[in-house]
């Protein structure tokens, strides 16, 4: 494990270790409002707490990096599936990302934790990466690492609602209901935006239906939808987690490539 590393975990433990337990509304800023940098990527890795701490802060390491090669590059196939016959509907979804795996061991090699934190249940970790990385080159720094957000604040952010709009960018919003991991309730969430941002670039449709009459009306039809799309940049920005319906909301951005 590299030095910086182990600075940043210690750093992590004396100094945040001792305000999370007292009050786990409180976060870093940088959980919910991931930093954005022309030449850094940043993203969140969440674990969960076992017996040795180190552990715990290398899986959410791990964590951290799948979702910056995720952000960097990702291959999405999706299909949506809706069968109707008469009064019954029937519905089959499915999304799939591929990474390519010589690309993440580039990434884990040369991404450094920035910050950290860890509480009685979670190691949580932010993340950076320098694609264009030298032993002369500025390492990826954070500006808002004593800022903190309340988590348990019920207004939704304005994207919740509707996706902002900005010209030159593609933003999907995705939601995941609560699985027993945190880790795995925010990941879905931010796949599922992914997805929403693949089907703006391209989506294949096709129907089947059929009309007959044998005694009475009857109808039977076939919906399909297909996304095969790759997505190089696509950044989660903003997350929010609707305390009362249990809903983890992801906002990600993607620069259309010129």
């Amino acid at each position: 494990m590299c030095e910086v590393f182990r600075r940043c975990l210690h750093w992590g433990i004396i100094l945040l270790c001792a305000v999370a337990d007292a009050q786990l509304t409180t976060m870093p800023l940088w959980f919910q409002q991931i930093p954005t940098d022309s030449s850094c990527i940043y993203s969140v890795g969440i674990a969960n707490r076992y017996s040795n701490d180190h552990d715990s802060f290398m899986a959410a390491r791990d964590d951290g990096v799948g979702n910056l090669i995720r952000a960097y590059k990702v291959h999405i196939r999706s299909g949506l599936a809706q069968y109707v016959e008469g009064a019954t509907i029937g519905v089959k979804t499915f999304i799939t990302e591929e990474i390519d795996s010589i690309l993440y061991k580039k990434i884990d090699d040369y991404s450094v934790v920035l910050d950290s934190l860890l509480t009685s249940k979670q190691a949580i970790v932010l993340v950076g990466w320098k694609e264009e990385y030298s032993i002369t080159s500025k390492p990826c720094t954070i500006t808002q690492r004593f800022k903190t957000i309340n988590t348990n604040h019920p207004k939704s952010p304005y994207w919740v609602k509707s996706a902002p709009q900005k010209s030159g960018y593609i933003y999907g919003v995705g939601m995941s209901k609560a699985y027993s991991y945190l880790a795995r309730s925010w990941n879905e969430s931010a796949k599922n935006g992914r997805q929403e941002v693949a089907k703006q670039i391209h989506i294949s449709q096709s129907t089947l239906e059929y009309h007959y009459d044998s005694g009475g009306d009857f109808e039977k039809s076939w919906m399909e939808e297909v996304v095969d799309v790759t997505l190089k940049g696509a950044m989660v920005t903003k997350r929010w987690y609707d305390t009362e319906r249990k809903i983890y909301y992801t906002l990600v951005e993607y620069g259309i490539p010129k």
